[in-house]
């Protein structure tokens, strides 16, 4: 940081002008930030920051041989963050502030997903999910997901994005099929999807002129393979 003051009154330290936060080896810049001691003055007990915040979590390899799963990077207006009571950071949390907050999730595919805050939650040094919330999207090279809030997973042994679960106005758009649900579950690695809706409603898809309901419905995004289950009804419209 530029500047750095010590409160020890309050038993706090404020950053100005360019801060850089380490976290193993993650990386948080902010304009400002705030780091709140406990009373001995020992151990975080908060560290919060804000102005063009930008998070890079590395997930490098602990050791030889290890996996990394490419970086996360999210850009936001501020952030805060929760501590164990070892003093050690188990989630961040994130605002878009008047815009939307941004995470980048190297690939294979590259991700990107959009919302208004976002909640990194770690299983001790390594990103375990990703929940969104307000206005979700999420764009793959393929396709786009978009829904009121959701989840990415992460998998602890090769420390990738391995699902994403989304909840409310569910719509997504893929080149064979699209469709739109109360709640989706997608698993990355195999293409799985499998939409379900609230007592009342029924989630739809629409492949090759065919549209489908259903209690639930499962498909095959990489072959375009659908299953519908339970009060099934099908259209077929003529193609153009």
């Amino acid at each position: 940081a530029s500047k750095a003051s010590f409160l020890r009154q309050q038993s706090r330290v404020e950053f100005e002008g360019n801060v850089t936060v380490h976290r193993a080896a993650d990386v948080i810049h902010s304009d400002k930030a705030f780091a709140q001691l406990d009373q001995n003055q020992k151990q975080l007990v908060a560290l919060e920051g804000s102005g063009k915040v930008r998070a890079v979590i590395s997930n490098a390899p602990t050791g030889p041989g290890g996996a990394s799963g490419g970086n996360k990077t999210i850009t936001a207006d501020n952030f805060t963050t929760e501590f164990t009571p070892d003093g050690k950071i188990r989630a961040l949390n994130v605002n878009g502030g008047p815009a939307l907050a941004e995470a980048v999730l190297d690939g294979p595919p590259p991700r990107t997903v959009t919302a208004k805050t976002f909640r990194a939650t770690f299983d001790q040094s390594r990103i375990s999910e990703l929940k969104a919330v307000g206005g979700m999207k999420m764009v793959e090279p393929a396709r786009t997901l978009t829904s009121d809030s959701g989840t990415v997973y992460f998998s602890l042994t090769t420390h990738e994005a391995s699902s994403v679960v989304v909840d409310g106005n569910v719509h997504f758009v893929d080149p064979k099929l699209s469709g739109t649900s109360d709640r989706v579950n997608y698993n990355f690695s195999t293409g799985a999807i499998v939409l379900t809706a609230i007592p009342g409603g029924q989630p739809v898809v629409t492949t090759d002129g065919q549209t489908r309901k259903g209690d639930m419905i499962a498909a095959q995004l990489n072959e375009g393979v659908v299953h519908v289950t339970k009060n099934v009804s099908a259209r077929i419209m003529p193609k153009s």
